[in-house]
């Protein structure tokens, strides 16, 4: 996990381990296993399918001009584009061209 400045604002974290261990110790008892909130199997198989192009979208991982880098990565492989839904977990049956996708919030567009 990269750590962010926002760890340390907010719960008062100064390293990963810390955020890691600020999480674990504040989750709640539940009567619910893990694969009540996963379907595993589903999510597994499904994997495959968007393997390369999530390891394409991992060249932004810690980018400090990542909205230069997206574009052009988007340029280059299009394809990718077909991820993002699944990264936002948005589960309408559109076709990806449908989505909405702010281009610059800067300028309004």
């Amino acid at each position: 996990m990269k750590f962010t400045p926002l760890y340390e604002d907010l719960i008062r974290c100064k390293c990963p381990d810390e955020v890691f261990a600020y999480l674990i110790s504040n989750l709640k008892e539940t009567i619910f296993g893990w694969d009540y909130f996963v379907n595993w199997s589903k999510s597994l198989k499904g994997v495959s399918t968007v393997e390369l192009n999530l390891n394409i979208l991992n060249v932004l991982i810690g980018k400090e001009n990542i909205e230069e880098v997206a574009v052009d990565l988007l340029r280059e492989h299009p394809e990718v584009i077909s991820t993002i839904p699944i990264l936002l977990a948005y589960r309408e049956k559109k076709k990806v061209k449908d989505i909405a996708i702010l281009k610059n919030f800067k300028s309004g567009g």
